[in-house]
């Protein structure tokens, strides 16, 4: 696939799309390339063959029941217009990408996504809970069958996921690990290692803050990466440490992509002790 991606980037000068001074012209993971395309009128037809030509000395096969076109704008005016060539169709509303549900508003990736994830969870849930488990043994099927699958998820997706999301989850597993009785414990002691008296349950909540803390570290030891010169370019020369450590920064005037990241970072910098280093001089 690297032959063809060398391809599309030489293309780059006619293709690319810029969003927030980045250039963008193909995604790629493993045989799953996306392909951004700006004048897709007179562009496409280019694509195609380049596909074709590849396809030809290559011999792979374009699966096109998995390929669509995904308009980031209005065009084509009307549906039923502009039909793509071959056996190519429209993504209007959205498409599945490694596993995830894209759309247009990144308001829409929560509930196409993990709403979806936690329906078919808590029917898993309910089938696993009518077994004869002790509770440590339904803690350690939350372990092993909900957490990957959600853990996927809060990486994948740059979202902002309210409380509610985090006690409904909650609220499932108390009810995995105690069934229709009684708590006998509160969950948050279930939290703890088994060492420690606990259970070792999963806190989703913090898994979620995890991940989303990780692109912060992005930013501070990646600076060349598309983010953190973003970042660079609306700081107007503001270390970037030093921001982050700025509890007065607001998230909503970057990037909404970013925004999820930052509001995790202060929601969580608030804990820190006030005698905290605020920066350093490298950054």
């Amino acid at each position: 696939m690297e032959p063809l991606a060398a391809r599309v980037h030489a293309k780059k000068a006619e293709w690319r799309v810029v969003r927030s001074g980045t250039s963008h012209v193909i995604s790629l993971y493993a045989d799953d390339p996306l392909i951004y395309m700006r004048r897709t009128k007179e562009v496409l037809p280019s694509v195609m063959s380049l596909l074709s030509e590849f396809g030809g000395i290559s011999g792979l096969i374009v699966n096109w029941g998995k390929s669509c076109i995904f308009p980031l704008i209005s065009w084509p005016p009307a549906r039923q217009e502009n039909a793509p060539p071959g056996q190519l169709k429209w993504c209007f509303d959205t498409f599945k990408y490694l596993g995830v549900n894209v759309y247009h508003r990144a308001e829409d990736l929560r509930d196409g996504n993990l709403g979806r994830a936690v329906t078919s969870i808590k029917g898993s849930l309910r089938f696993w809970n009518k077994l004869p488990l002790s509770p440590l043994g339904k803690v350690t099927i939350a372990n092993m069958l909900v957490l990957p699958r959600l853990l996927y998820y809060f990486a994948a997706l740059p979202i902002i996921i309210p409380k509610s999301f985090f006690n409904s989850l909650n609220s499932a597993l108390v009810q995995l690990v105690w069934g229709e009785g009684r708590r006998r414990v509160a969950l948050t002691p279930l939290y703890h290692p088994v060492a420690e008296g606990g259970l070792g349950a999963p806190n989703f909540e913090l898994y979620s803050a995890a991940a989303q803390l990780q692109w912060i570290l992005n930013w501070i030891h990646r600076p060349s990466s598309a983010e953190a010169t973003w970042l660079k370019t609306r700081l107007q020369g503001v270390p970037l440490l030093k921001w982050l450590m700025d509890k007065r920064t607001k998230s909503t005037r970057i990037n909404p992509l970013m925004a999820a990241a930052h509001a995790c970072w202060k929601k969580y910098i608030q804990k820190t002790p006030k005698n905290f280093p605020t920066h350093r001089s490298s950054h």
